[in-house]
């Protein structure tokens, strides 16, 4: 190394001055600071924004929900054994009015006593019992209001009705039976009725008259149901029940089937 004069360093202050302080920037290593304490980075600097940055959400807007708009309950109307019920007791207080109107086609063929009779009787499995309606509507039921009327006092209304079932008609309470009468649907799926009145004539159908409420019974079909065929009779095999049918505290039934198979035979 060679050496400067004194006399040279006297005569370049400024420039001795600059040497200086290169020389001793030199021997400090440099650190980039990113604000925190912690190793220098040695790979190139990260520009631009993170690939997965959390979505921006304003925390002081509530969220939303949307709810349905409010629609008022409507009371279901009442059923078609209701409506007779109902008539039954206005009548019998003496206040006559339009009957309830049945549903679906009225029969072509109107059978008298002698031609129904003339049918001949199917053949029952093993185990069912043979019952008509000359058994279920021999006894007089005439409907009262308190009957009826049973939503406030049911177990009153039920002490006044089930003394009037004589005790043999209630002994079939729970039997495998079968019964013939003619249909009258009450609801219907795809043409189908899965639930009808096998009542004891067409009174109802063909000419509107009332049945008393021991001469018919809601048959309950367990399967896709039947053609609501109202012009011969049928044949219905299944559990019997005896005892008052109610509909939101009313009265409308005396009987009720659950079919386990409906037969409409030939004609005579």
């Amino acid at each position: 190394m060679k050496l400067c004069s004194p006399s040279k360093i006297q005569r370049q202050p400024g420039r001795l001055a600059v040497v200086l302080i290169a020389v001793a920037l030199s021997a400090i290593p440099l650190q980039i600071s990113s604000g925190a304490p912690g190793p220098a980075s040695t790979g190139p600097p990260i520009r631009g924004t993170l690939i997965d940055s959390p979505p921006q959400t304003n925390a002081a807007e509530p969220a939303t929900i949307q709810t349905p708009p409010h629609r008022p309950k409507r009371p279901k109307p009442a059923s078609v054994q209701h409506r007779m019920v109902e008539f039954r007791v206005t009548h019998a207080a003496g206040n006559d009015g339009p009957g309830p109107q049945p549903g679906g086609s009225p029969a072509k063929v109107i059978f008298s006593p002698a031609q129904l009779a003339a049918f001949p009787e199917v053949p029952l499995p093993p185990g069912y019992q043979r019952v008509g309606f000359e058994t279920l509507s021999a006894f007089p039921f005439e409907v009262t209001r308190e009957m009826a009327e049973g939503t406030n006092q049911l177990a009153a209304a039920t002490v006044a009705t089930r003394p009037t079932i004589p005790a043999a008609v209630r002994a079939l309470d729970g039997r495998l039976v079968a019964v013939r009468g003619f249909l009258l649907p009450v609801k219907m799926n795809n043409g189908l009725a899965f639930e009808f009145l096998l009542l004891r004539s067409q009174s109802l159908c063909c000419f509107g008259s009332i049945p008393k409420i021991n001469e018919w019974i809601t048959v309950q079909d367990k399967g896709e149901g039947v053609k609501p065929i109202m012009d011969q009779p049928l044949t219905v095999l299944g559990r019997l029940h005896v005892g008052e049918i109610r509909e939101q505290g009313y009265l409308v039934g005396l009987y009720r089937l659950d079919a386990e198979r409906i037969i409409l035979p030939a004609s005579p």
